[in-house]
């Protein structure tokens, strides 16, 4: 729980101004490309996969389940509300058409996909801060913010959000984000930015839906920002033309 003493009207904009700055910052974050290892618990039962990453912000996304030798195993992508699953393991079984709520069982969260999706990379769902309480917590330089649609843990000193509590309409908690062991984001080109400072990126993210309790953790071993992503990875035909990870340079 946050303390009951809110920061004075002067220092809360001070650091509400700080997080708009950074909040901004990320809408330069467009898309990436990756490989991580995933782990993710759902209905009590846990699992884990590396995986090749590709993201297309708003809502297009690709991710590759590779075995020990880099294969393909399995396929999940999709875009402008399209879905799609195969398991390459099984020759036999033919592309699956997914519905949004298919993805439950790989995405287990109340976000929906682009939401979802901008998690992934750290990129924080808007927020309203006007009214917004900001609250001092026991380290230095760090806050919680409270907002009626989320509460946000932000180190100010490192411009850094390290958590996010999402609510749902009646003020329920519906899901939690958490980012960590952040670096600067490298981007396939050079991208202007309204802060001088580089932009931190966490490779390591973890989402949990705070009433299944099921949870997703990404760790990124490498992650590349705005990548030319081509849009056949995102359609029926890669999969049918064996078109794989490396056709996108």
């Amino acid at each position: 729980m946050p303390p009951r003493v809110a920061l004075p009207e002067a220092e809360s904009s001070r650091v509400l101004d700080n997080l708009r700055l950074h909040l901004k910052n990320q809408e330069l974050l467009q898309g990436a490309r990756g490989y991580a290892r995933v782990k993710l618990k759902l209905g009590g039962k846990g699992a884990g996969a590396e995986e090749a990453v590709f993201i297309a912000l708003p809502d297009r996304f690709r991710f590759e389940t590779l075995d020990d030798l880099g294969n393909r195993r399995f396929v999940l992508f999709g875009g402008e509300g399209r879905f799609f699953a195969r398991d390459e393991g099984k020759p036999s079984e033919r592309l699956r058409e997914l519905e949004e709520k298919d993805l439950k069982r790989f995405l287990p969260l109340k976000s929906d996909v682009e939401e979802t999706l901008g998690l992934f990379l750290g990129k924080i769902p808007p927020l309203n801060l006007e009214g917004a309480r900001v609250y001092p917590e026991l380290k230095d330089s760090t806050f919680r913010i409270v907002l009626p649609e989320a509460e946000v843990f932000w180190d100010d000193a490192q411009g850094l959000i390290l958590s996010l509590d999402w609510k749902e309409e009646r003020g329920k908690l519906a899901y939690r984000y958490e980012g960590g062991e952040f670096a600067r984001a490298s981007f396939r080109r050079p991208s202007p930015s309204s802060s001088k400072d580089p932009l931190l990126a966490p490779m390591r993210v973890r989402l949990t839906d705070l009433k299944t309790k099921n949870w997703v953790e990404i760790r990124y071993l490498s992650l590349e920002w705005n990548p030319d992503l081509s849009p056949s990875l995102f359609r029926v035909n890669p999969l049918e033309d064996g078109a794989g990870s490396d056709d996108q340079d």
